[in-house]
């Protein structure tokens, strides 16, 4: 474990790992088996002559790959190696072909956006967002539905296997809803509050029901679907007013090749670029900008985007 994180992780995505996790990185209650390993690993690496004088740097801060790695095994020891809370499976070869055969049997008016049949494997490619709407208005609720287990009728307090995918049901049912009115073509005040109602419960029930999302951070995206009540207040449907030249954006993003590189490092750039093509933009709009560049200003600015994007896939790609 300890080779395959130094090998496949740079200092900035353990840093970034460690942060998520809420760690301290001072290098204190570190299990004696760590910090002998740790000792061992320096002193065959160094090239010190008094190599045998190494010690632990006890009560410092991680620093190094190695220290923030050391961080990190020393927090998976702490935790148990087995869960007996029951854990809802999903993504199971069952499950998707289930799925891929209730997109092939449902019968749907021509208006409706067609799916791929093989929907979850690699020849599919990744769907798009109005794709993933139409999956989670129509052919996932029907999937769920026609599951076995889901047809029989539980109480919502029984902890059994079929109690909680009965919960489970109900949880991914609220989150589907909240799709369903927030993407009407017509809204009013009361759909609004039928949104606001469904969108925090759904998200209450994601944490108690998948235990293995309990410790990490909650993510942006799950506040800002809160704020969705008040743009359909301010500004109507949502489809007059959400923003698909972004879900383009970020469907090139995904196809650049990052070779791997985790943490904030891709973001660092994506964010520095940006900030330089804004700056050249705006200095040749400048009327001081020198005669010889503003002749140029027009050859400079048609290809601009295609010189960023380069530059962002040699950086990504090193």
């Amino acid at each position: 474990m300890w080779t395959r994180l130094h090998n496949q992780s740079k200092k900035s995505a353990l840093e970034s790992i460690v942060k998520g996790l809420g760690l301290s990185r001072k290098l204190e209650n570190i299990d004696e088996r760590l910090s002998s390993l740790y000792v061992a690993r320096a002193m065959k690496t160094t090239k010190r002559k008094n190599k045998d004088q190494l010690e632990y740097p006890q009560g410092q801060e991680a620093a190094t790959s190695h220290q923030l790695i050391v961080v990190l095994l020393n927090w998976r020891l702490c935790q148990p190696l087995s869960s007996d809370a029951y854990i809802i499976p999903t993504g199971t070869p069952g499950t998707l072909a289930h799925i891929q055969s209730v997109i092939r049997e449902t019968s749907t008016p021509s208006w409706v956006n067609s799916l791929p049949k093989n929907f979850g494997e690699a020849k599919a490619g990744s769907l798009k967002a109005d794709e993933w709407r139409t999956l989670s208005a129509l052919y996932l609720p029907i999937a769920l539905v026609r599951s076995g287990v889901t047809m029989m009728v539980f109480h919502p307090v029984d902890d059994t296997d079929a109690g909680h995918l009965f919960q489970a049901l109900n949880h991914t049912m609220a989150l589907f809803q909240a799709t369903i009115l927030g993407c009407r073509y017509t809204m009013t005040a009361s759909r609004a509050r039928a949104y606001r109602e469904y969108i925090p419960s759904g998200m209450q029930d994601l944490r108690r029901l998948f235990p293995h999302v309990r410790e990490g951070i909650p993510r942006p995206n799950v506040h800002a679907a809160g704020h969705i009540y008040d743009f359909l207040l301010l500004f109507g449907p949502v489809l007059s007013w959400w923003c698909f030249p972004f879900e383009r954006l970020i469907g090139v993003l995904q196809k650049v090749n990052t070779n791997d590189h985790r943490g904030v490092e891709m973001e660092a750039t994506i964010v520095k670029t940006m900030a330089r093509t804004a700056n050249l933009r705006r200095w040749l709009r400048r009327p001081d900008c020198p005669a010889a560049v503003q002749q140029l200003k027009s050859s400079l600015t048609k290809p601009l985007s295609l010189l960023v994007c380069r530059k962002m896939t040699m950086n990504w790609s090193r």
